[in-house]
């Protein structure tokens, strides 16, 4: 959902407590960064919002009933209180700053569904059009792995392209031997296709060991993430996984935090005790698994 779609969201949940125009030049000033956007007004009329169910929570008489089972917008003396207020409303302001902070996307899901995604093997001779993903990122938010918990570091960090002309550890030439061993241990490799480009790929080893498959690979270019490329390409390796026998899946993900994001919403959960040889090979990255 996009920054529009929020505020819609957000504004619908409650319905009286809208910015009025008057106050529309003070609270885009509180935001500079976003100077005469409705989201800068809507920004600053959310942290109001917040206060005044606070506050409307401490002073209003609810019989002993848990605000989780107030209606979704309450009639108080000084504002409204939200249906779960804290999480929602605080999960939508870091929506909208994220959304801010990113621009509009170049892709909706229904562009994904309109340009008529395609999901295929890919043999050996196609791997080296990997190069075709954008793996550029700006990251904020790194995690360290303790066991199950996973500690935030802030930041400033960015993911570039792979070199495309040199042989590093980020380089295309790099990720073909890198993909190419993956498919040497019994991997098979998935491509996600929108008008004959390739915008996802990914790779899922059924067998890790008895059981366990491995999910080795898995890219979006940036300009399609979060328009259901990955889950859908992700949904089909789990697929392959199951078809080669296993019940279980484990993953080492990159550790930022959209990448961990994404991971949990596919069902895996940190490892208390990674598998050793994948923390030896990437001993920086999120370990996590999950049932298939």
């Amino acid at each position: 959902m996009g920054a529009d779609g929020l505020y819609s969201n957000l504004l619908s949940r409650c319905q009286k407590c809208s910015p009025t125009s008057g106050s529309d030049t003070a609270l885009a000033d509180s935001h500079p960064g976003v100077s005469g956007s409705r989201f800068g007004q809507l920004l600053a009329w959310i942290g109001c919002q917040i206060e005044l169910g606070r506050a409307a929570e401490r002073s209003t008489n609810t019989g002993g009933l848990p605000l989780a089972y107030l209606p979704h917008c309450v009639d108080v003396e000084h504002g409204c209180m939200l249906h779960r207020l804290r999480r929602d409303v605080h999960d939508t302001y870091r929506q909208i700053r994220a959304r801010l902070r990113e621009g509009p996307r170049c892709r909706r899901k229904d562009d994904v569904m309109a340009a008529g995604l395609e999901i295929r093997q890919l043999s050996r001779s196609e791997l080296i059009r990997v190069g075709e993903i954008d793996r550029t990122e700006h990251i904020e938010v790194l995690y360290v792995q303790d066991g199950e918990r996973l500690i935030e570091r802030e930041g400033s960090w960015d993911s570039p392209s792979w070199d495309k002309e040199g042989h590093g550890e980020h380089s295309v030439a790099s990720k073909i031997r890198e993909l190419n061993g993956y498919l040497d241990r019994g991997g098979t490799a998935l491509g996600a296709l929108i008008d004959e480009r390739l915008v996802g790929i990914g790779v899922v080893i059924p067998q890790l060991r008895p059981l366990l498959a491995q999910l080795a690979f898995l890219h979006v270019s940036a300009q399609w993430r979060g328009t259901g490329v990955g889950a859908r390409l992700s949904d089909r390796l789990d697929d392959l996984a199951r078809l080669g026998g296993a019940s279980g899946m484990v993953v080492s993900a990159t550790p930022s935090k959209n990448t961990v994001a994404f991971y949990r919403a596919r069902g895996f959960i940190p490892m208390a005790h990674p598998l050793q040889v994948l923390a030896d090979l990437e001993p920086d990255d999120i370990h996590m698994h999950k049932l298939l």
